[in-house]
């Protein structure tokens, strides 16, 4: 089996970053999404990957407003890292984000059917999130990086792929 490395210099691929590529697929896209564990809409993943941080704070509601109200997903990323999570922090880096950042891709896929059939015109290429300042795990910068959210689209394409 190919290295992840050598798979991304030798692949076809398309770039998911807001910036290039297919912006559709991105995190900031602005691709309204209703959660239903919370009962709220969330204009963009983003959103919800970075109020979910917090999930298990006593005043979780009220943060969540304060990200709901951020109107530009990197404002809701700025908000995101400002706090601290010395509690939750083994947690959220043990799987949880994973976990957040999947639940929030297929909401936004299964209730947004242009965005899902962009995801499937994809076809069977790699997706790539290009990270220009070096978020090697969520993405790839240069052909170096773990690809996790790339990997996480190409699972739910697969997974779409199943059901049409």
């Amino acid at each position: 089996m190919p290295s992840q490395q050598r798979l991304l210099q030798t692949a076809q691929r398309y770039d998911v970053n807001v910036f290039s590529g297919l912006k559709q697929l991105s995190n900031f896209h602005k691709s309204p999404f209703f959660d239903k564990k919370t009962r709220k809409t969330f204009p963009t993943v983003e959103h919800k990957f970075q109020a979910y941080k917090y999930e298990n704070r006593k005043n979780f509601n009220d943060i969540l407003k304060t990200f709901l109200e951020k109107e530009d997903p990197l404002d809701a990323k700025r908000l995101g890292r400002k706090g601290k999570l010395p509690d939750e922090y083994n947690e959220w880096v043990g799987g949880k984000r994973i976990r957040v950042m999947r639940d929030a891709l297929r909401e936004k896929f299964s209730q947004n059917p242009i965005l899902k059939e962009t995801l499937l015109r994809t076809g069977n290429v790699v997706l790539i999130e290009s990270v220009p300042r070096g978020d090697k795990f969520w993405g790839v910068k240069g052909n170096v990086g773990a690809n996790v959210l790339g990997q996480l689209l190409m699972e739910l394409r697969e997974d779409a792929k199943k059901h049409v």
